[in-house]
């Protein structure tokens, strides 16, 4: 039963990247807000510049959040392995989004302090999207473990009995 909940988690996280995942503020006044597939695709973004006056700005994709929707995408396909392989790989795919997550809020949080030299008061601020697919990497990581765990003591359950 836990084996057929693993492909649900990964959909949702993919469902995730269309949420909002980053607002920008500059003088506490918020400038923009990203979803995750704003940051894998790269999106436009309207700026103020020095006289007051709206600019459009190209934003390129960022390459750590398209490794982790690349880890969400291999997740789910992982996750319908049948075997240990399956198992092990979908837990894997689930750390790597983590680690592509938290590094990617580095790299965004360094982007902002870099803007202006520090001078602006530019300021990042994650939201519902960006902690829900943290959260649900997480989850896909936990239960790679329990299937695992359960599927080696169900197995070494089966070895003893037919030992005896």
């Amino acid at each position: 039963m836990l084996k057929k909940f693993s492909p649900a988690v990964f959909l949702l996280t993919i469902f995730c990247f269309f949420l909002p995942w980053v607002s920008v503020s500059c003088q506490n006044q918020k400038v923009a807000t990203f979803s995750g597939t704003d940051l894998v695709r790269g999106t436009i973004v309207k700026v103020p510049d020095e006289q007051g006056n709206i600019k459009e700005e190209r934003k390129g994709a960022e390459p750590l959040a398209i490794l982790a929707l690349l880890s969400a995408l291999a997740g789910l396909g992982l996750s319908f392995l049948k075997d240990k392989r399956g198992v092990i790989g979908s837990g894997v795919a689930g750390a790597l989004g983590i680690v592509f997550l938290f590094l990617l809020k580095s790299k965004l949080e360094n982007d902002a302090m870099n803007v202006g030299s520090g001078l602006l008061n530019v300021h990042v601020h994650y939201e519902i999207g960006f902690y829900l697919t943290m959260l649900l990497f997480l989850i896909a990581v936990i239960l790679s473990v329990v299937i695992f765990m359960s599927e080696s003591k169900q197995n070494n359950m089966q070895q003893s009995q037919s030992v005896s």
